[in-house]
Parts: C-alpha cells; structure tokens; sequence
C-alpha cells in the first residue's frame, strides 16, 4: 500500500469451492460403496481378513488425501486472510496480503478484503488531516484490541 502501488493476488487455476466441497461429499458418499463392491467382489478371492485390511487401508489413504485437499484449497487460505485482516487491524501499514488463494471465490474474498483495507487508510489519511488542519494533536494510544487515538484541540 505504501507509495500508490497497488499489490496484486495472483491469479492462479484453482476448482471452485463447490467442486471442492461437491467432490469431497461425492468420495465420501462413494468410497464406502465402492469398499462393499470390492469386500463382495475380492472378498471371496483374497479371504475375508484381507480384503478387510485392504479396504480399510484405501478408507485411510482416501481421508488422508481428502485432508490434505481440503488444508490447501480451504484452511490454508482462511488462515492467511485472517493473519492479514488482523496485521491490518493492528496498523501494520506493511502487512504483506498473501499471493495467492485456495480457490476464486476465497481470491475474491483476499482482493474485497484488500480494497476495504485501503478504503479505511484512506479515510484514515483524510480526516486526520482535516484534524491537523484544524490544528488537533493526534497520538495513536498502544492496544491490544486495535488502533486507539488521542485528539487534542
């Protein structure tokens, strides 16, 4: 934000956060079926104990998978935001917005947040110069829970 220059997200391809969530929904809503056709099917060729074991190791790897699918298209991006929104409540001028996002509505989301940011700094930047004009002393107060100012005419 510093100097005019805007910064920029990264426009990468990332599926839709309905595709994410249809398509997690869709394997969890499948791979159970699809273990019973395999337990019918295998279960009379390999025994019964090992196509048990098979089975439950694919349920663990599909979940595994699905976990980490849904940390880097979903988690990883909300926790950026959120690390972003508070070094901006904080008036870390800065704070650097992360490059990319998990999926185009969360890339939606960074650039609105962004904008709002900006907005406010700008707003900032104009009435503490129409106070300073008028003569006002601004001192920013240190807290925890965002920025605090003292005006003095």
């Amino acid at each position: 934000m510093s100097g005019g220059v805007r910064r920029q997200i990264i426009k990468k391809w990332r599926p839709p956060l309905a595709l994410v969530i249809g398509g997690t929904l869709a394997a969890v809503l499948c791979l159970p079926l699809i273990g019973i056709g395999y337990f019918k099917l295998a279960g009379n060729i390999l025994g019964w104990g090992e196509t048990t074991w098979l089975v439950g190791w694919m349920a663990y790897l599909s979940t595994a998978i699905l976990a980490y699918l849904l940390w880097r298209l979903v988690l990883r991006p909300v926790y950026a935001l959120t690390a972003y929104a508070k070094a901006v409540e904080a008036c870390q001028t800065d704070a650097p917005l992360p490059p990319h996002f998990g999926t185009p509505e969360f890339t939606a989301l960074a650039a609105s947040v962004d904008d709002m940011a900006k907005a406010l700094k700008n707003r900032e930047a104009g009435i503490r110069a129409m106070l300073e004009a008028n003569g006002a002393e601004i001192t920013l107060l240190p807290s925890t829970s965002g920025a605090k100012f003292e005006i003095r005419f």
